[in-house]
């Protein structure tokens, strides 16, 4: 398809919108259903988006200088992209030092906690397809 020329082209700009409009409404004009939607999660673990992202998320805890594997609840299907990691209440990274991730894959990833003098609690949030 080509875009509309000015004097050439009549009714093409309409199909053009109504195909625009028409990804994630049906017919009438109405939200689709079968679409994602931020109202239909729950809280679980994993949700996948309408273009086949999956994104996980949880939180856990880790003792000093360990390293700790997290097991996601369902494996991603093609690939982990990225994992992220954000220590929970108040630190000291001078004391603690950072949290870092040693390896990923689909169904897991590797935490290490390399110093510090008690226990840390941090979040995940990973990426994926």
């Amino acid at each position: 398809m080509t875009l509309p020329t000015v004097g050439g082209s009549e009714d093409t700009w309409g199909t053009i919108l109504n195909a625009h409009i028409n990804v994630g409404h049906s017919t009438d004009g109405t939200h689709n259903q079968e679409d994602w939607t931020p109202a239909s999660y729950a809280g679980e673990e994993s949700i996948t988006l309408p273009n086949g992202l999956i994104m996980k998320q949880g939180s856990s805890s880790i003792g000093v200088t360990t390293t700790k594997t997290i097991t996601f609840g369902a494996a991603f299907s093609t690939a982990v992209v990225s994992v992220f990691l954000q220590q929970t209440g108040n630190f000291d990274s001078a004391v603690f030092g950072p949290l870092t991730i040693h390896s990923q894959s689909t169904t897991i990833f590797k935490v290490r906690n390399g110093n510090g003098t008690s226990t840390r609690t941090f979040d995940w949030f990973a990426i994926g397809y």
